[in-house]
């Protein structure tokens, strides 16, 4: 796994926790902050592609709607169908 160091802005009382943290409480906290971000990466990429797919379902549904419209569907014709149904 390729790791990569990032400098984070943090609230004073956490940063001197750390500080004064014994190295095995260093590695726990780390670990932590680890998983969160993970967890939090994969969030975000699962609403991005759920969002994606919403966009490209309306888009099909606009193209359906006006190919339909150019071969004549109306609403009114839509309503009957949907009422024989």
């Amino acid at each position: 796994m390729t790791t990569l160091t990032l400098k984070l802005e943090l609230d004073e009382s956490l940063v001197l926790a750390y500080r004064q943290a014994k190295p095995k409480e260093k590695a726990a906290l780390k670990q932590q902050i680890q998983k969160l971000f993970d967890q939090q990466w994969h969030k975000q990429k699962a609403h991005d592609l759920h969002q994606q797919k919403v966009e490209e379902l309306i888009q099909l549904m606009d193209e359906i709607g006006k190919e339909a419209e150019a071969n004549g569907m109306t609403e009114d014709i839509l309503d009957e169908i949907l009422a024989e149904s």
